[in-house]
Formats: C-alpha cells, sequence, structure tokens
C-alpha cells in the first residue's frame, strides 16, 4: 500500500511540475530590452536547467532498475 501511494504521490507531482514549467514560460514576456530583457532570459535559462534536470529525473523514474527495486 505505501509503495503504490508513493508512485502515485510522486507521479502526480512530476505532472504538475510540468504545468507549472508551462506557466512560468508563458507569463516570460517576448522582446524585453535592456537590464529586464536580461532579467527574463536569466528566468528562460532557469527553465530550461530546471527542465534538463525533470527529463533526467523522468528517465530515471522510468527505468526499468527502478522499477525492479519498487516491486
Amino acid at each position: 500500500i505505501i509503495r503504490r501511494a508513493l508512485l502515485d504521490v510522486i507521479g502526480r507531482k512530476m505532472e504538475s511540475g510540468d504545468r507549472v514549467l508551462e506557466e512560468a514560460e508563458s507569463e516570460i514576456p517576448a522582446g524585453a530590452n535592456g537590464a529586464e530583457g536580461e532579467e527574463w532570459g536569466f528566468i528562460r535559462e532557469r527553465i530550461g536547467k530546471i527542465r534538463a534536470f525533470r527529463g533526467r529525473a523522468q528517465r530515471l523514474w522510468d527505468s526499468s532498475i527502478l522499477k525492479m527495486l519498487l516491486k
């Protein structure tokens, strides 16, 4: 029961994280210039790094080794 609950919670958290990243990206204005543009560029870069980390976490989560360990 605990294993299944853990799997469900982690899966939902990963899905909700995707939605949060999409919302954050949609709030970034297009064509910002100057210092404001640099700040938005920094935020875009951070979102990209979070997406890369999330992709690695998803590959780990989907790995057959982890699934064997959680049986």
